[in-house]
């Protein structure tokens, strides 16, 4: 006889990162509106975007069961899940190539400037001379 640890599917683990992300939303003070029950129609709300749920009475709606901003039941308004706001020149990943270059840079700066001198000393030694 063996005892093997049974396999995880990926239903599985689709359900412990959703049982995480609602404990997270629960500490938070926050209901997870995706995979409620719509307390209009009855049916599971799928995404969060298609409803929308009220703090107080820990409820959730479609958008489209209930076009009101505020909850029937106590007259809180509504919070709905806000996208998170994308910035792509943020997030890119620049190549080293094409990063700018920090302009006064302490070391360039340095050398620049021994290097003009040194060649202001040559032209002098220069016009000196003739």
């Amino acid at each position: 006889m063996s005892f093997e640890s049974p396999q995880r599917g990926a239903g599985d683990e689709c359900r412990l990162r959703f049982a995480a992300s609602a404990s997270l939303s629960l500490a938070l003070g926050r209901m997870e509106i995706a995979g409620s029950t719509c307390t209009v129609c009855g049916q599971h709300v799928v995404l969060a975007r298609e409803g929308k749920s009220c703090p107080a009475c820990r409820i959730a709606v479609h958008l489209a069961c209930d076009a009101r901003s505020t909850c029937t039941r106590c007259g809180r308004e509504y919070e709905s899940q806000q996208r998170p706001i994308v910035d792509p020149l943020r997030e890119a990943t620049v190549p080293r190539s094409l990063r700018p270059v920090a302009p006064g840079s302490p070391v360039a700066m340095a050398v620049i400037g021994v290097f003009l001198l040194f060649f202001l000393f040559a032209l002098l030694l220069l016009w000196v001379h003739h």
